[in-house]
């Protein structure tokens, strides 16, 4: 569900309690359960993994959920590192032991740098970064672990899986514990790179296929090891680092700014464990963590950080600069401005088909003064910037509602954790497995080895408009939103009516009009069954009203006039000039067509037919004719009448035969002023109401 803002309001209106719904679908309700892993290859419903926290997961283009390791226990309650990769088959709900080893702490195989083998094997590991790259391979980078030999340690080796052929293979990296970073230069990738050993990272992929990695505890140039704040990113195809943004230092404090600013001297504090993702936009999110905001200690954080590829620059958009602040969570699917989770870390993180944002649990702040761990969900919303409170409890600590393994229902959910294994899916789905936490019964915290299922609500989320909610007078506009339902298609209606009036993700709205003011239109997009409804308001602007005027209605060929528009902001005309005034200089009538637009981008034409008059027979100086003269001609409205009359009157005549200008005259140079507009005149001297000359007099 969810909110935009584009030039206008879009609402949100719902209309129950929320209908989002988890699922016990396999494991168990209790802790420290130890794994079963049967046969190596083979699928059974007995298997299960043995509870843990700080696995890597990953999702197949099957859609089937594959984990390998963390700390937990394998075939007894011994806490250790574990190495063993396993495959849950979502079809059939059964887990598959598919690699890796059932002993504690084993050290990795790691073969030839760049050769895939089926001996291949990472190390056991936990708090490692993982990805899937668009062919469907796995991609595993540090952790804190075990490697070629010796004893647990940061690790920064990067290793890429192959499901279809079963084989690992050591991409890049060291195959020692708290190797430092080589940096080299920030922007510039290069196969010497490579980040410093780390575990508890944020990571994401970007729409391009990238890797991309920020912060963490670890090592950065040298041996000692702290929180990082540094921004990395991993070609696939070149097999290369860039160091993108931040400081190859530890322990660094944030670089706010100002809220929702971007800017090149912003920058998160060190951190680890915070939630990351990567938005339809391909900008790079990060919340909270622990480590530093402003100043000294650190803490719990509540942040809210954007990164846009393009500029390079990071953006702090929403939460406190400050550690350890409660959460406000406002009410159950209601989004708003002043909700923000608490202070947390090691939340489970990822994005939906339509680029919302979730977040489930962690260790941190509820709305006590006392951090615990967590088990509620919010739901955060790009466009708007908004967080929304979706699901779970507003305390610390909670143990899970398990129901009935399988069998959805509106009040079951896992028991606070935190250190959690994950699974984003396609059809926006999420799976949960194990972490620290709490079972069904009981205070004590500790791995857990349950695999739950969470499907949103099916009400249509990502209302969006393909003219920004916002068109022109005679014009009709794409609305689409998405759906979690498939089985239910989105209907449209009108906000004031309940007729349907479409069906579908797509809607294309009639020819909407508005006159003398701008007018609106509401559509909402409902899902038959569902709790909520979405409406997003269609605002209709008036055209402009366009109009030509010209300095002289009727000029001679090849002479200069001035056309002047007006009513709107910007103007094209068909001479390709701009502006609201051009000067023209046609030898024939000719028609001119201005395109006005106005301040909101609508548009409309108006023409004006310049007439031009041939003006020949005008240029006469003298006429033998009773020796009278009119000169010169053309003029700018001073000339000089010559007349042999002792009286005469000389008079100007416009085209319709209305008189525009009369003056006496003597005999001799008479020097006329004429203050009339420009344009083509017909004259006339006249003695005792007799004309004894006339003709055409132009004024430039």
């Amino acid at each position: 569900m969810k909110k935009l803002i584009f030039f206008l309001s879009i609402l949100f209106i719902s209309k129950s309690i929320q209908a989002q719904e988890w699922t016990w679908m396999k494991g168990t309700d209790t802790l420290t359960k130890p794994g079963i892993y049967g046969t190596m290859g083979v699928a059974s419903p007995s298997n299960n993994p043995g509870a843990r926290h700080g696995a890597a997961t990953w999702v197949d283009n099957n859609g089937d959920l594959w984990l390998f390791g963390g700390e937990g226990v394998t075939t007894n309650t011994v806490l250790c590192w574990l190495n063993d990769l396993w495959k849950y088959t979502v079809s059939t709900g059964n887990w598959t032991w598919m690699g890796g080893t059932n002993l504690p702490n084993q050290n990795g195989i790691y073969g030839t740098l760049g050769v895939p083998s089926t001996t291949n094997m990472p190390g056991a590991r936990e708090f490692m970064m993982y990805w899937t790259d668009a062919s469907g391979n796995f991609w595993m980078f540090g952790g804190e672990g075990f490697p070629a030999a010796g004893g647990i340690g940061g690790l920064n080796d990067l290793w890429r899986y192959n499901p279809t052929t079963n084989e690992w293979t050591w991409m890049h990296g060291s195959n020692i514990t708290d190797d430092p970073g080589t940096y080299g230069t920030l922007n510039i990738p290069a196969s010497t790179n490579v980040p410093g050993a780390r575990h508890g990272a944020g990571f994401t992929i970007d729409l391009s296929g990238n890797l991309w990695m920020f912060g963490g505890f670890g090592n950065a140039t040298s041996a000692s090891t702290g929180l990082l704040n540094d921004l990395w990113r991993y070609n696939i195809s070149t097999n290369q680092w860039t160091w993108i943004s931040g400081t190859n230092q530890l322990g660094q404090f944030g670089n706010y700014g100002t809220k929702n600013v971007a800017s090149p001297a912003n920058i998160p504090g060190g951190r680890e464990f915070p939630s990351m993702w990567t938005d339809k936009s391909g900008n790079l999110w990060v919340f909270a963590g622990g480590g530093f905001a402003l100043t000294m200690p650190q803490g719990f954080l509540s942040d809210m950080w954007k990164f846009n590829l393009t500029s390079n620059n990071w953006t702090w958009m929403g939460g406190p600069n400050t550690i350890n602040q409660q959460g406000n969570y406002g009410s159950l699917n209601f989004p708003s401005p002043t909700v923000n989770p608490g202070g947390r870390y090691g939340s489970a993180a990822w994005s939906d088909q339509f680029g919302n944002l979730w977040m489930f649990g962690g260790t941190g702040y509820a709305t006590a003064i006392t951090p615990g761990r967590l088990n509620d969900m919010f739901m955060y919303n790009t466009f708007t910037n908004e967080w929304m409170w979706v699901h779970g409890m507003n305390v610390t600590n909670s143990n899970g509602i398990y129901g009935t393994m399988t069998v959805p229902a509106p009040f079951t959910t896992p028991g606070a954790r935190y250190y959690n294994t994950f699974w984003p899916t396609t059809n926006g789905a999420m799976w949960l497995f194990g972490g620290l936490g709490f079972a069904a019964t009981g205070f004590s915290l500790n791995n857990m080895n349950d695999l739950w299922r969470f499907i949103p609500d099916c009400s249509p989320v990502n209302l969006t408009s393909s003219n920004n909610a916002m068109i022109c007078n005679g014009n009709s506009t794409t609305l689409t939103a998405g759906s979690t339902s498939t089985s239910n298609p989105i209907q449209w209606s009108l906000l004031s009516s309940t007729t349907t009036i479409g069906t579908g993700s797509v809607f294309v709205t009639p020819t909407l009009s508005a006159t003398g003011s701008q007018a609106t239109y509401i559509y909402v997009a409902n899902v038959t069954g569902c709790s909520n409804s979405l409406p997003v308001t269609v605002s209709v602007n008036i055209t402009p009203t366009v109009s030509i005027s010209t300095d002289n209605p009727l000029i001679c060929a090849g002479s200069t006039v001035n056309l002047t528009a007006n009513g709107a902001f910007t103007y094209l005309w068909n001479t390709s000039a701009t502006g609201s005034v051009i000067a023209i200089s046609p030898s024939v009538t000719t028609s001119y067509t201005v395109t006005g637009t106005d301040t909101s981008g609508c548009t409309n034409t108006a023409v004006l037919t310049q007439s031009v008059s041939a003006c020949t027979g005008i240029a006469s100086i003298k006429d033998t004719e009773w020796n009278q003269a009119v000169y010169p001609n053309p003029n700018n409205g001073s000339f000089n009448v010559s007349s042999t009359f002792e009286e005469a009157e000389f008079v100007l005549y416009n085209l319709l035969g209305q008189i525009v200008y009369k003056e006496k005259i003597n005999r001799g140079e008479n020097r006329i002023k004429a203050e009339i507009t420009k344009g083509v005149y017909l004259y006339s001297i006249e003695q005792n109401n007799k004309i004894v000359k006339q003709g055409k007099l132009v004024i430039e």
